[in-house]
């Protein structure tokens, strides 16, 4: 029984928490909230946002309520977790390990969707490119390769663009190191401060 309810949970909370990513990633994108799918986007994740948007203001492109939301959900997802007895740490020290995960969570969840994003995004773009999907994710990718065109330019070779590929390969070590290096520390000093 306890297997089953933290599969179900698991589900509902990486939905929720890849809408609320794909809503923060609009917001920073620039992308027009008349475009239908972002529509649907802020619209199904409105009532979720909405108390923590009321105390954590836009500021620029950075949606302050829908991060904190994004985390506190994951957050309560991986206490959930740890009360369930999946979990082995039982000291003053769990909240701290538990924020800490739920950041590094969110990160790798993240990263999972630009990366998957990225994908999709080279697929379409062999095929019809006036696509809805295709136009929509050429504005989301658009800000996050145009410092890789601007400062790399040998990335642009005739009409042929590596600047999505060299992303990947940039995305790709940025979750080796969070996963294989900084959690960890992090971790561990934390355990070390309790002892």
């Amino acid at each position: 029984m306890n297997n089953l309810l933290h599969i179900i949970a698991q589900n509902i909370i990486e939905l929720i928490c890849f809408f609320l990513f794909l809503r923060i990633w609009m917001c920073w994108s620039g992308i027009s909230i008349f475009n239908p799918i972002v529509q649907s986007v802020l619209k199904l994740t409105h009532y979720i946002v909405l108390p923590m948007s009321s105390i954590f203001r836009k500021v620029g492109r950075y949606e302050w309520g829908s991060i904190v939301t994004l985390i506190i959900i994951q957050q309560i997802y991986l206490t959930f977790v740890f009360l369930m007895g999946t979990q082995t740490p039982s000291n003053g020290t769990v909240f701290l390990l538990i924020l800490i995960k739920a950041i590094a969570t969110v990160i790798g969840l993240g990263t999972n969707i630009l990366f998957y994003g990225a994908i999709v995004f080279a697929i379409l773009s062999w095929f019809n490119q006036n696509n809805a999907l295709y136009i929509l994710l050429g504005q989301l990718f658009e800000p996050i390769t145009r410092p890789l065109k601007k400062y790399m330019p040998f990335l642009q070779v005739g009409v042929i663009d590596f600047s999505l590929i060299a992303f990947l390969f940039i995305l790709q070590i940025i979750q080796f190191v969070l996963n294989a290096q900084i959690v960890p520390f992090l971790m561990q000093q934390v355990l070390q401060l309790s002892v």
